[in-house]
């Protein structure tokens, strides 16, 4: 039985998620940007408004009223595969699988340092996260492996000559 012990599970929904990744102060490592918020949004400074010494957190509540539910999708956050590997069982060549199927869907990357370099990861869908079961997750897997199965003809060493 897969274990669930994952930073993203302390939250109910995925709005909460987002919103809470979105707010994060990290410094130069936060998903997203003050900065970003703004140019996303697109605004024109109204008289006496000043997007700049606004909090993110009052952007936010000003891009919600802006965009509604459309706001979640505006940045790239989301969940990393580890996240997925540990609530579903399942490993990162089978959260690819799924991602390439179209079952989970890639919202963004994150950077991090590893092995003297600068690499990128990318995450997937915190709705996804939320939405799928270990049940459906074995299910899609099992449904990829088939087709990959009917795809493919068997080869021989007499095939190939």
């Amino acid at each position: 039985m897969p274990t669930s012990e994952n930073y993203i599970d302390r939250f109910e929904t995925p709005q909460e998620f987002i919103r809470s990744e979105v707010l994060a102060n990290r410094g130069t490592r936060s998903p997203v940007t003050k900065e970003f918020m703004i140019t996303c949004a697109g605004w024109k400074a109204k008289e006496g408004e000043q997007p700049g010494k606004m909090t993110k957190a009052q952007l936010w509540d000003m891009l919600y009223q802006q965009y509604g539910d459309k706001v979640y999708t505006m940045f790239p956050v989301g969940v990393n595969s580890g996240a997925f590997q540990r609530k579903f069982g399942i490993t990162h060549y089978e959260v690819k699988k799924l991602a390439a199927a179209g079952v989970i869907a890639v919202t963004g990357e994150y950077a991090f340092r590893a092995y003297g370099k600068n690499l990128h990861a990318k995450v997937f869908s915190a709705f996804d996260y939320f939405r799928l079961t270990p049940t459906e997750v074995r299910q899609a897997l099992a449904e990829l492996k088939q087709r990959r199965e009917s795809k493919t003809p068997p080869t021989t060493k007499k095939d190939r000559r």
